[in-house]
């Protein structure tokens, strides 16, 4: 990518020409679509967008880029009920700051992170993942939907 090409603005043009076009029926390829963007601009190795649906206590995996080779059944990633939850996953429930956590030692002295990285690796075979979550909160009370 050229130095032009790698500008925020450049991402933000990228992004709303996927966006725009969308609507329901293309909401979650659309996701994909940004969420590679956003993959190869930050340089990360992936990224996901969750939806927290308040209604039955639970996060839900909308999209992921990159696509998971294998997704085991069930996917411990796919819905998360908030009440079962590692800590950094309950965390999503409520959060209104952006979250980031990384792998500390494995000696245990972290249960919180411990059972958020048990719970990815289950679901990704990805060992020692950091996370940096960001919620969306547009002045209500839940996040909205796209549709």
């Amino acid at each position: 990518m050229s130095s032009t090409e790698n500008t925020l603005d450049a991402l933000v043009t990228r992004v709303a020409a996927h966006l725009m076009p969308a609507d329901a029926a293309t909401q979650v390829t659309t996701a994909r679509e940004v969420l590679r963007e956003l993959v190869e601009h930050l340089g990360v190795d992936t990224a996901f967008l969750r939806y927290n649906d308040h209604d039955i206590g639970a996060t839900l995996l909308i999209a992921e880029w990159p696509p998971r080779p294998e997704i085991p059944d069930p996917d411990p990633l796919g819905v998360i009920y908030f009440h079962e939850a590692d800590p950094i996953f309950a965390a999503s429930a409520t959060m209104k700051e952006p979250l980031l956590s990384r792998p500390g030692p494995s000696d245990g002295s972290d249960p919180s992170w411990e059972g958020y990285g048990h719970r990815v690796f289950e679901g990704s075979g990805m060992p020692n993942v950091s996370v940096a979550a960001v919620h969306w909160w547009p002045g209500r009370s839940r996040p909205a939907r796209w549709g």
